[in-house]
């Protein structure tokens, strides 16, 4: 196209035609912006174009054609040709000044649709091109005389873009202009942009959601908007048109019928579903922000409480527009949101919904339900009302008109869809309530009375409208068919069958009854809840309940059951629940109605399901049900056996016998629920049994002299044991759990496989954590029948009664893959390390990290330990030990780099506490068995630097090194690095010592012959100097403590010859200590003491100075010594002032003063470096006349001479000499 032949054609006889082939081109072109380049570039200022308006009488086509090019002109300036900007101001004003007759004529009511369009188009290009022209129009064109609302309704079918989408976007480009002054500017003309909304519901979605969005966007979202202009736009005459829109059905044209267009196939029926859902999230998004914020939208802050009157009616004009709102999603947020940010329409709207309050089973009343539910989540009354009024808070927790006899209604209802709902709005209730009793807790300036008076009136106002437990104890009942409903109920059902909703979830009804109850028992006394709630109960019929419902999805099935068991089973940790005696003289296989009650059961079968499910859940949040299940069966268990006297103390960790329940999951459920029975009812006699068996073992031991003593024997047989007792505050340790010998008389009464294989697994796992497992291993082999033949022949090595060269051990070669544990019991019993290392490199054993396996493996390492570390090993054992010690660092050093920080925590704490680690750490004797030593050192120390939290268990290896370091002084040991054991252990990291802690060690220290051994030395050093660090006003050593301290520096000083010795740097910080530790009203020093003090070189001026500070009469003893052998500047200074100062001692320290006047009339004429006490001195030396006249002169002209003539910088020292110029000065 040949853009400058068209141009030079507009200024001949047949210009349209031209024009027209301009526009076509434009049109057609996939390079339009191109064609608009060239005619900008051509036509200048597009006069050219322009100047076809000056014709006289020109035709509805030809202006249209005019306006249409101006368009598509303005539109390319707008877009990517801004360079231009000033050819679209041009533009816009000749259009708007000069011609605007045209504009009128093309904009009246009478005009053709393509006119109207074409102006349309104009003017939007006009406010898109910038700030300046859409100002231009803002300005000039005349809004009074255009009829918007008429042009706005006109549609055609026959084009994709009509008039009414050239007014919507026209007024739109308004809102799109970057300089707010213009949005601003448009919106004062409040009648233009509801012009937008009507007509919408017609629209198609596209320009729906423009509208939408840009509203959203420019208006309500800008700040420069005020709430003012926004609260007359948005009127409820305005909003009407957009409230329509939640009933977008598409598209249409004939408005009359509301007929949709949908194809045939379905496809556009489908395609109109998305677009509404789409048109429903946008508008719900702009009504929210209009409606409910108060930063953005149109609500006002809520006035005084006295007053009764709402300042946000123009919202509840705006809801009033809403004939049902509780029947959609939207509707329920979006008033819920509202009422929410303006309590204050609580007491205007609700009342009005008082007759739809008829509790019957239809989708509707439900919905009304759901409805108050919003209603109430939206409330935060602590954050609305003043303090004065917090005493209203049931009118917001419970809103009129809730009622009692409606919530009792609702939960006596024969209709399980009504009592499911008001089961769920009570859980609403007090949920709030909690949480806004929590929230005036932290926030309101009450007192601590007023807020129980508080908290007690509104918990009685709330359940006085819900009622008691019992009505939600009756809905528990009718959900799990323990009741049946009444004939009159029956009746009542079905008359409601035509209008029933669908039903509601069992499970998820009984999760929702189950939470009330929680809360129940929260805010009611314990004791009403416990004589109505039998958790126990619940339990099995939600076990019941799971049998029955076979046409769910088995994994989703049980994945609900084992959550709802979770929340049953929170119930159990309120109520303090004791287990019913059952008889265990049956076989266990037998089925047992009585057992299958019993809270051990209940919790075992529930921990061995979610355990079960766990391997075959994959999805993350289905595994962190089954986990916490898990947990809590197992917190509730442990709590449990322990109130019956089973406690960890003594049984070991239940875990033991929880993790092995796979496989046969009922039949050992049983046989461990009457484990646990048989063993609480005879705890007496399976006592004395264990009694027995120690002895038995201990005199066995003693004769071969192999037996480390674990165990406080005199103090377990005199131990009194009262079945069902719980003994674990008498610390007195058995050798093994009374469980383990329980359950090996019921299998010896009910011999069966499976039970004996899974009693060997937990035996096993079990005795890793013993102390010593020869108790155990003996007390086993007497009834072997219970063990598996591999267990047998364990426990058989245990006690040395099998070599490790023999053929027994061939089954455990056979397994030692299958599991690093196994892999590692057939390297103890074949005591074969030559594959240590490769072994570790084995995917047994890197597959251990990330899972509880890790600490068993801990554990049966330190098992192996204690076996090697026994006295009839201890000649062939030591390769053993070393090769058992580097697979623990291994452990410990791999979960490290693995970044599991928890099990490393757990492995350390393992190791640290375990009686074999400790009995053989020696860090100060030359240890037979070093592996055991340098490995807890080391652990020692990372704990000190990577974790604290464990920094107690290090306390008994810290008593230990305490003890043999003070027989180390007395030997005077000179082989060992004190430095290297004790230093962890008096870091500053250490939070484990205490003061006392550190006196002892200092004490000791100092007991010692002069630090004759420089580790000592260095060790002393440190201890000092944390010791001085500590001391304080309140927290000194005792009086022995100071006479330790002054005898070993006084020894010290006396010894000290080499000024950069390490002694003498010891003396220093010895001389600090004394300095914080000497106290006034127990000072032990004497004479003597201070003569040897006072001849100590170096002299230790602030320690003298110290003591005069405590007591004076001291001071002419030091002024003596000083006078005698000469004061020592600048070191004594300060003491000399002091001595000085004080009548006691000023008479001598006068005569001192006289030998030192030298040092002082050099200092004055020096350089005068500020000498702590120097200008002190030279006062004393001009108050006693020790300086004559002439020395005053000539320093007073030598000062002069410097500064004066010399003009050099004043000595730092002039101020001091102030007092000798006015001696001075005197004299002149």
């Amino acid at each position: 196209m040949n853009v400058a032949n068209l141009i030079r054609e507009l200024k001949g006889n047949l210009p349209f035609p031209a024009l027209e082939q301009l526009n076509n081109g434009i049109a057609e072109s996939n390079d339009s912006k191109s064609i608009i380049h060239d005619v900008l570039l051509v036509a200048t200022n597009c006069s050219d174009i322009l100047d076809l308006l000056d014709g006289e009488k020109r035709t509805m086509k030809e202006l249209s054609t005019i306006f249409t090019a101006l368009a598509n002109i303005l539109f390319g300036i707008a877009g990517d040709l801004s360079e231009f900007k000033a050819v679209g101001v041009h533009i816009t004003r000749s259009v708007l000044n000069d011609h605007d007759k045209h504009l009128y004529r093309l904009l009246s009511p009478s005009g053709t649709a393509n006119g109207l369009q074409a102006a349309l188009r104009c003017l939007t290009g006009m406010v898109m091109v910038s700030g300046v022209t859409a100002t231009e129009v803002l300005t000039s064109l005349n809004w009074d005389i255009i009829n918007f609302t008429a042009i706005i309704n006109r549609r055609d079918l026959k084009v994709a873009r009509d008039s009414r989408a050239w007014c919507v976007y026209f007024l739109l480009a308004f809102l799109n202009v970057t300089e707010k002054d213009v949005t601003k500017q448009f919106l004062s003309k409040e009648y233009l942009l509801p012009l937008l909304f009507p007509g919408l519901i017609w629209d198609p979605c596209e320009r729906v959601l423009n509208v939408l969005r840009i509203v959203h966007k420019s208006i309500l979202l800008n700040a420069a908007v005020s709430k003012t202009i926004k609260v007359k736009i948005f009127t409820k005459d305005s909003m009407k048109p957009l409230v329509e829109l939640y009933n977008w059905k598409g598209p249409t044209w004939n408005k009359g019928k509301r007929q949709d267009i949908i194809a045939e196939d379905g496809q556009d029926e489908q395609q109109i579903k998305e677009d509404a859902q789409q048109i429903r999230k946008l508008l719900q998004e702009m009504m929210l922000t209009l409606c409910s914020s108060v930063k953005y939208g149109i609500i006002f802050k809520e006035k005084d409480q006295i007053s009764n009157k709402s300042n946000n009616m123009h919202i509840y004009r705006i809801m009033s527009l809403f004939e049902s709102p509780w029947e959609s999603c939207e509707g329920r947020e979006l008033v819920g949101s509202i009422l929410g940010a303006c309590p204050d329409l609580l007491k205007v709207y609700l009342p009005s919904l008082k007759d739809h309050l008829v509790p019957r089973p239809a989708p509707a009343f439900l919905s009304l339900l759901d409805f108050f539910i919003s209603i109430i989540q939206h409330q935060e009354p602590y954050k609305k009302t003043v303090e004065k009024s917090f005493f209203g808070l049931t009118s917001f927790l419970i809103p009129l008109p809730l009622s009692p006899s409606l919530f009792n209604s609702l939960v006596h209802s024969p209709f399980a869809s009504v009592r499911y709902a008001g089961v769920s709005l009570i859980l609403t209730i007090l949920n709030k309530t909690k949480e806004t009793l929590q929230e005036i807790k932290l926030k309101a300036s009450l007192t601590q009375e007023d807020l129980r008076n508080l908290e007690r009136k509104t918990i009685e106002s709330i359940f006085k409208v819900i009622g008691g437990i019992n009505g939600i104890v009756h809905c528990w009942k009718l959900a799990c068919g323990l009741e049946l409903p009444t004939i009159a109920d029956t009746a009542e059902i079905g008359s409601h069958i035509a209008e029933m909703a669908d039903p509601v979830q069992l499970d998820k009804t009984l999760m929702t009854i189950v939470k009330v109850i929680v809360l129940y028992s929260e805010m009611l006394p314990p004791q009403i809840i416990k004589e109505a709630v039998k958790p126990l109960t619940m339990l099995q019929n939600i076990r019941e309940i799971s049998k029955d419902n076979e046409n769910e999805d088995e994994l989703n099935k049980v994945e609900s059951t084992l959550e709802l068991s979770a929340m049953t089973l929170g119930l159990l940790v309120e109520f303090e629940v004791v287990t019913q005696d059952i008889k265990t003289e049956i076989c266990i296989s037998d089925a047992n109605q009585e057992l299958e009650t019993n809270l051990f059961y209940q919790l075992i079968i529930t921990y061995a399901e979610s355990q079960k499910q766990l391997h075959n859940a994959e999805d993350k949040t289905k595994r962190d049900v089954m986990v916490h299940v898990m947990s809590r069966c197992e917190d509730i268990l442990t709590k449990t056996l322990a109130k019956n006297g089973l406690s960890p103390h003594y049984e070991g960790n239940i875990q033991y016998w929880l993790q092995h329940l796979q496989g046969k999951e009922l039949k050992l459920c049983k046989f461990l629920t009457h484990v646990i029975l048989k063993t609480r009812a005879g705890l007496s006699q399976y006592t004395d049994l264990l009694v027995e068996v120690a002895a038995k073992y201990h005199a066995a031991n003693n004769e071969k002299g192999c037996l480390q003593n674990y165990l406080d024997l005199d103090a377990l047989e005199s131990m009194d044991v009262v079945d069902n007792e719980d003994v674990s505050a008498l610390s007195i340790p058995l050798p093994f759990s009374r469980m383990l010998a329980a359950a090996s008389d019921l299998i010896v009464a009910n011999a069966d496989v499976e039970l004996i294989e899974y009693f060997s697994h937990v035996v096993e796992e079990y005795l890793h954590t013993l102390n010593d497992p020869g108790f155990l291993s003996s007390f086993l082999l007497q009834r072997e029948t219970v063990m598996s033949s591999e267990l047998q022949l364990y426990v058989k090595y245990w006690l040395g009664m099998i070599d490790s060269n023999g053929k027994e051990i061939a089954i455990l070669r056979e397994n030692r893959h299958s599991s690093f544990a196994n892999h590692l019991k057939y390297m103890f019993v074949s005591r074969n390390f030559k594959e240590i290392k490769d072994s570790l490199e084995l995917d047994i054993f890197k597959n251990l990290f990330g899972t509880e396996e890790i600490t068993l493996i801990v554990q049966q390492l330190l098992a192996y330990l204690h076996h090697e570390l026994s006295s009839e090993k201890q000649n062939s054992g030591m390769d053993s030990v070393t090769n058992y010690c580097f697979i623990l660092n291994h452990i410990y050093s791999e979960l490290e780099d693995k970044s599991y920080y928890d099990t490393a925590l757990q492995v350390l704490k393992l190791i640290l506490k375990h009686p074999i680690i400790f009995d053989n750490y020696e860090p100060l004797k030359t240890a037979k068995w070093n592996a055991i030593t340098d490995m807890a050192q080391e652990f020692i120390i990372l704990v000190f630097e990577k974790h604290q939290p464990l920094a107690s268990c290090t306390r008994p290896y810290f008593e230990k090194v305490l003890k043999s370091l003070r027989s180390c002084i007395v030997n005077q040991d000179t082989d060992i690095d004190f430095c290297k054991v004790i230093g962890p252990f008096i870091s500053l990291k250490n939070n484990v010592l205490t003061y006392q802690d550190l006196e002892e060690l200092s004490n000791i220290c100092l007991k010692a012959q002069c630090f004759s051994t420089p580790t000592l030395g260095k060790l002393a050093d440190e201890v000092f100097t944390l010791l001085e660090k500590a001391t304080g006003s309140k927290r000194k050593p005792l009086e022995e403590s100071e006479q330790l301290f002054i005898r070993k520096f006084i020894e010290l000083g006396t010894i000290v010859e080499n000024k950069d010795s390490e002694q003498l740097a010891l003396m220093r910080i010895l001389e600090k200590v004394l300095i914080k530790v000497l106290r006034k009203d127990s000072t032990k020093i004497t004479k003597e003491d201070i003569k040897q003090i006072m001849t100590i070189q170096p002299p230790c001026a602030n320690l003298c100075l110290h003591i005069t500070s405590l007591d004076p009469t001291y001071c002419p003893i030091i002024a003596k010594r000083i006078k005698k052998q000469g004061p020592i500047l600048p070191a004594q200074a300060q003491l000399l002032v002091t001595l000085l100062e004080q009548d006691e001692s000023k008479d001598i320290a006068v005569g001192a003063l006289k030998k030192c006047i030298d040092d002082i009339k050099s200092w004055c004429f020096g350089t005068g470096e500020l000498h702590n006490g120097y200008p002190q001195l030279l006062n004393h030396c001009l108050h006693n006349n020790l300086m004559d006249s002439a020395w005053c002169i000539s320093l007073c002209k030598h000062i002069y001479n410097i500064v004066v003539e010399e003009k050099q910088v004043p000595p730092p020292h002039i101020v001091s000499l102030a007092h000798v110029f006015l001696e001075a000065a005197k004299w002149l």
